[in-house]
């Protein structure tokens, strides 16, 4: 494991409880009904079944990042230029806990917590898929295609990011 290897799980790790708390924050909004104009703008409205689709995926995230090994594989991530991170959907190692792979790209990225989320979303029980990436482009999916929105991770990433740094 190179340098830049060793400082992208050592950077990860420290931001995993940063990315549960982004969690309990998104749980304790949607449940209070706050914010819900983040809700609009990552998903289209503020309907009890948005609602409830974002609350069970911070939900999801808490539980997979209360167990989870941060790896990193360059060979892999060489593969994928620009990839910041990566899953395979329910990977678990030997002890039982979810894996996700982060790549030296996302020691550049601001914020890694916002990553760490978006790829813990990819595990079970909330499933999100990559249906588009970019601020720009998760809105405008927002707009004309919600059910997309709801299940694109990186328009979980965004509302959380939202909620906890504007």
């Amino acid at each position: 494991m190179g340098s830049d290897d060793a400082e992208v799980v050592v950077q990860s790790i420290q931001k995993v409880a940063t990315a549960q708390a982004w969690a309990a924050n998104a749980v304790r909004n949607i449940g209070n009904n706050q914010r819900s104009d983040l809700l609009t703008k990552w998903f289209g409205s503020k309907s009890s079944r948005v609602r409830q689709i974002a609350k069970q995926t911070a939900n999801s995230v808490i539980e997979v990042l209360e167990s989870c090994e941060i790896r990193t594989d360059e060979q892999e991530c060489n593969k994928m230029p620009g990839v910041l991170a990566y899953v395979y959907p329910g990977m678990k190692n030997s002890q039982g806990q979810y894996v996700m792979f982060m790549c030296d790209a996302s020691l550049n990225y601001n914020p890694l917590t916002g990553v760490l989320y978006h790829e813990a979303a990819h595990h079970p029980y909330s499933n999100r898929d990559d249906v588009i990436y970019g601020r720009g482009d998760c809105q405008e999916l927002a707009q004309s295609n919600p059910n997309g929105a709801l299940n694109n991770a990186d328009s979980h990433e965004y509302y959380v990011t939202d909620l906890n740094t504007r």
